[in-house]
């Protein structure tokens, strides 16, 4: 994940006029079928501008949840840490409501040849939670490997969430789905800490 508030300001430009071209291919096919130079000519740019910010289509796609979908965190964190408590069910309505807003870039990603891709970008969201959820518990996980568990444990079954949201569960609401996952997540989490 890249920080975009560290990059250069023509940078920034650059990977976002990028991001809107994909997401302008990706309303008439799906990514399988775009092509890097595609891109690159929808944003005006060359194959080398494409290839100096991302290494793949998958990359740019999954940068877009970076700087649009995944923010979220560090606004539930801030919260968090301010208050000296974890709210798991306003963090994962939270979570819901913004992918809710963007579900056609959530049928995208899920779309993606490798999901392991879409995955290490939600451990990279759940990791800060349990991390905070460590800070502010006074039992705190001591077992690392443990820790690890929960990590894994969480990102799979928000990933799972995900998918059966977009292809069974599209009557669901962000509230729905996001109060389902802090039940299931929270007890488990709860116990181990």
């Amino acid at each position: 994940m890249v920080n975009k508030n560290k990059l250069d300001p023509r940078v920034r430009r650059t990977r976002k006029l990028l991001q809107d071209a994909l997401i302008e291919l990706l309303h008439k096919r799906p990514i399988s079928k775009i092509q890097i130079k595609e891109i690159a000519q929808q944003a005006d740019m060359s194959r080398h501008a494409f290839y100096s910010n991302f290494e793949t289509k998958e990359d740019l796609l999954l940068s877009y949840c970076d700087d649009v979908i995944f923010p979220i965190q560090q606004e539930a964190f801030g919260k968090a840490l301010a208050a000296d408590y974890l709210d798991l069910e306003e963090i994962n309505i939270a979570m819901f409501s913004h992918w809710e807003e963007h579900r056609d870039v959530l049928l995208w990603v899920m779309e993606m040849d490798n999901n392991s891709l879409f995955l290490n970008r939600l451990r990279g969201y759940v990791e800060p939670i349990v991390h905070v959820m460590e800070q502010l518990e006074t039992d705190t996980i001591n077992d690392n490997q443990m820790q690890h568990f929960l990590v894994e444990y969480i990102t799979g079954g928000i990933y799972m969430l995900l998918r059966y949201w977009v292809y069974e569960g599209k009557h669901l609401t962000h509230l729905d789905i996001g109060k389902a996952s802090c039940r299931l997540t929270s007890g488990s989490a709860l116990s181990i800490i």
